[in-house]
């Protein structure tokens, strides 16, 4: 956005008055704000990841032409104002524009992409390593897989999947799962998930190991994979 004019107070308040909403509290002008919305598609299919970031100066300081944009905002309460104020936007217009629902369709689901080999299926993060290890333990926990063991500086997960128990993910499954469906905890259905995170880009490869030497069973691999992607947020 380019540098808009405003006052200083709560951050409801200061967005208010920016939007110019007929029951803003008026503030005397006293700072400038500016903002960098950038959007991005989310990991599960059909979704969409939106990223906001604020600047301000006071009013009186000098305005540069260039802006620092860190990834940290000066004022993180009116970030979130302003984040919360646009997602309401877009959820009324995606609801009644086409275009917008189109365009959320068409971005969304290409930050995670399984890809299914005889031998070695892959699930791929178009991710940070960061990012994608946090998103691998938390579907693991959604999805209720039992997790014995976690090595960060290795990038493995030790889990317990029982495939021959195990349905196919999807809405019916994720609702009624509980903590019965945790796979024994047996040298027969102890695997290990691995991240590869590839150098230089911000992609991590996802794969199912029997042990640190040998593959998993690729359909077995496959199926675990699925649970995680299906469960990525």
């Amino acid at each position: 956005s380019d540098w808009i004019v405003g006052g200083n107070g709560s951050a409801d308040q200061v967005f208010a008055a920016m939007r110019g909403d007929k029951s803003a509290v008026t503030l005397p002008a006293s700072a400038r704000y500016k903002f960098r919305v950038r959007i991005e598609p989310g990991i599960r299919s059909g979704s969409t990841e939106i990223y906001l970031e604020e600047h301000s100066l006071p009013l009186g300081d000098l305005v540069s032409t260039g802006v620092d944009w860190t990834g940290t905002s000066d004022n993180t309460e009116l970030e979130g104002v302003a984040l919360n104020s646009i997602a309401y936007y877009l959820g009324d217009e995606i609801n009644r524009t086409p275009s917008f629902s189109m365009l959320a369709t068409n971005i969304g689901g290409q930050r995670a992409e399984l890809i299914p080999d005889r031998l070695k299926p892959v699930l791929k993060y178009k991710l940070p390593f960061d990012r994608a290890w946090a998103t691998v333990g938390d579907a693991l926990e959604q999805a209720k897989i039992n997790v014995e063991d976690l090595d960060r500086s290795s990038a493995i997960y030790y889990v317990y999947y029982d495939a021959e128990h195990a349905g196919e993910p999807g809405f019916f499954s994720r609702l009624f799962q509980g903590d019965e469906a945790k796979a024994e905890r047996n040298d027969k259905n102890r695997y290990i998930v691995r991240l590869d995170a590839r150098e230089k880009t911000d992609e991590v490869d996802v794969t199912v190991m029997k042990d640190a030497k040998t593959l998993a069973n690729a359909d077995v691999a496959e199926q675990l994979l699925k649970i995680i992607k299906e469960y990525s947020t």
